[in-house]
């Protein structure tokens, strides 16, 4: 029997998905790394009563989880009254 290959060829179809997923985990991991550095500064965020000062991300990653969940209750509402 002879040896297999060392490169992409001799890999089976799982193997080959797994690299994929790693190498796209990696990528996603390095982007997220990123956008915290880039966005580590101090913002004054104000509130309807209150106001903070955090870091940028702090007020995007807040702004998002605002977000999603509006959008939960909004598509809750819409299926609950059909």
């Amino acid at each position: 029997m002879e040896p297999t290959p060392s490169g992409a060829r001799g890999r089976s179809p799982e193997e080959k998905r797994r690299i994929a997923r790693l190498a796209a985990f990696a990528v996603v991991v390095i982007l997220i790394v990123a956008f915290v550095l880039a966005n580590r500064h101090q913002v004054t965020v104000e509130f309807l009563v209150t106001s903070a000062e955090l870091p940028m991300v702090w007020a995007l990653v807040l702004a998002a989880v605002l977000g999603a969940l509006a959008d939960r209750l909004w598509r809750w509402q819409r299926t609950r009254h059909k």
